[in-house]
């Protein structure tokens, strides 16, 4: 995949998923595309920041959000 603006986009967006997940393998290869293409660290760290926040919520606030479309 050439590492264009769209590719910043996927790895930014592959972060959250997986800081949120814990999943140290796979931020291991994010992280550094991410470095490697220029993204800047405050969209890095906004990411990261991102997917913590959603991590931290309470499940119940989670499951009350999408109940409406479970029916």
């Amino acid at each position: 995949m050439k590492k264009d603006e769209h590719y910043q986009w996927i790895m930014l967006v592959a972060a959250g998923p997986a800081m949120a997940a814990g999943c140290e393998p796979y931020l291991n290869m994010v992280i550094p595309n991410l470095i490697e293409t220029k993204v800047p660290e405050a969209d890095i760290r906004m990411a990261i920041e991102t997917a913590e926040m959603v991590k931290s919520k309470p499940l119940s606030l989670m499951n009350d959000a999408v109940s409406p479309f479970l029916k």
